[in-house]
């Protein structure tokens, strides 16, 4: 896609918001956000732009996930006068809010392993053994398929 055809389509959306165009919504959003967490604009536009970044990154990291965000970004941002909810970006949302939770579940558990090893004088190596299971455990429901035959990967070898 020429950049020429870009920079016209940017003049046609009427959405301009931050310096760039953008849909109305987000920029009150993110100024509700920033006035409840009681910092200014700025930084949590940087903050919100890290984070996509962030993630981003790990879609690059992947061809088909690169094509499908491509495609998504120019039928969906790029071509479109107003922006609409769509799968994408609802999908990403729910996998973020998944792995989210996920991570809560596992710093819960660790917790109560934890207090278990103290309070009863659990050996370590059990911990371990236990640990590396939950590991394994969350890497299948994230459907990672980096664990090997032993039940874990070299994310564990440094585990007792």
């Amino acid at each position: 896609m020429p950049f020429n055809f870009i920079q016209k389509r940017k003049k046609q959306i009427g959405r301009k918001t931050f310096g760039f165009p953008c849909t109305p919504g987000i920029k009150i959003a993110v100024l509700a956000m920033a006035r409840r967490i009681g910092v200014p604009n700025y930084v949590l536009c940087e903050h919100l732009l890290q984070l996509a970044a962030a993630q981003i990154s790990i879609d690059l990291e992947d061809p088909e996930s690169e094509r499908e965000l491509k495609q998504h970004l120019i039928s969906s941002h790029l071509l479109q006068p107003v922006l609409a909810e769509n799968e994408y970006d609802e999908d990403a949302v729910e996998r973020a809010r998944k792995k989210r939770l996920l991570h809560q579940e596992l710093e819960k558990v660790v917790r109560t392993l934890m207090g278990m090893v103290e309070r009863e004088h659990i050996p370590v190596r059990l911990l371990a053994d236990v640990t590396r299971a939950i590991i394994e455990d969350a890497r299948y429901k994230e459907g990672s398929p980096d664990t090997n035959s032993k039940g874990g990967n070299d994310d564990n070898k440094n585990i007792p």
